[in-house]
């Protein structure tokens, strides 16, 4: 019923794990941090592209690279790019200019290795890995990462990453993913649900100011219509999860969105609309924007210490 594919689109390198009955697939870009470019899934009788991903090389170029990228060793922004840890000061790459911040971690545009793969009737699976040592004077710190990534015949996608300290140092960590949601149309019609626990205000640059409020505007499924949305949540979780909900009423589509919740793992959820509003990026988070200073979800891994942590997709 599956098996994994190769091939070569427009210059970039894609490997694909597809479901030979259905015609489902989730793509793999290695050389853009094993960048889950496409996920094609079914619903009765039509296909659906869930994710509006890059479809040329050049597409991952400026701010476009950071389009379904796994942000990792930190997911989001660091104030000024710059942090203390253990009584040290370090200073990342501020590479998003017009904020002045650090943005969505290191390995978005690292190379990442094929481990290994599997297929069997019900399902496959690619494990990707990187070492990582001393990606940055700024974070000088070995890790080891594997992101498995697997396709159901239930059509569930799955992302699993494992994240070991293999160095020397306790190292200071924490995760997410930047996924697009595209309709091919303005998302304003679109439903959106998740749980908010607190709605995390910041500043001009996007920083949290240290203030909460309680938000439930989206706790129940409601039109998105005309809401701005760059902003960052704390969740309440549905058990060890929560699922966000997008429904689009005109073809009768449900994506669902989970994460693991709990102790250390993914209980944050950055929601972003970009401008042409035809898409909308729902971010499962480990931890807050600029959790290197303000700690709030910051996860640390001693030496020989190992995260592990999921999400996944579903259409209904």
């Amino acid at each position: 019923m599956f098996e994994i594919r190769e091939d070569n689109q427009a210059g970039l390198k894609r490997l694909l794990i597809f479901n030979i009955v259905s015609q489902e697939f989730v793509s793999i870009i290695p050389a853009f941090g094993a960048n889950i470019n496409e996920l094609v899934l079914r619903k009765g009788k039509r296909l659906h592209a869930v994710l509006a991903g890059n479809t040329r090389p050049q597409d991952f170029e400026g701010s476009g690279i950071f389009n379904s990228a796994k942000m990792l060793p930190f997911p989001n922004r660091i104030a000024d790019g710059l942090y203390q840890f253990k009584g040290r000061s370090y200073q990342l790459e501020r590479n998003f200019a017009q904020e002045g911040n650090a943005i969505h971690g290191l390995i978005y545009y690292q190379d990442f290795s094929v481990l290994r793969h599997e297929v069997e009737e019900d399902y496959a699976e690619i494990v990707f890995g990187l070492q990582c040592d001393n990606l940055h004077p700024g974070f000088p710190f070995k890790f080891n990462v594997e992101l498995s990534f697997r396709l159901a015949e239930t059509g569930e996608f799955k992302c699993t990453t494992k994240v070991l300290n293999n160095g020397s140092q306790t190292m200071p960590f924490g995760e997410g993913w930047h996924p697009y949601f595209g309709f091919d149309k303005p998302v304003n019609h679109i439903m959106l649900k998740f749980k908010a626990k607190e709605l995390i205000l910041v500043d001009e640059r996007l920083i949290p100011t240290g203030e909460k409020v309680t938000y439930n505007q989206f706790n129940r499924l409601r039109k998105i219509g005309d809401t701005p949305f760059d902003s960052c949540f704390k969740l309440f979780p549905d058990g060890d999860r929560h699922t966000s909900v997008l429904y689009d009423p005109e073809e009768d589509l449900t994506v669902e969105l989970w994460q693991d919740t709990g102790e250390n793992r993914y209980n944050y959820l950055q929601v972003y609309i970009p401008p042409s509003r035809r898409s909308i990026a729902l971010e499962p988070m480990t931890c807050n924007i600029n959790a290197f200073n303000n700690r709030e979800g910051l996860q640390v891994l001693e030496p020989g210490d190992t995260y592990v942590g999921s999400y996944g997709i579903g259409l209904k």
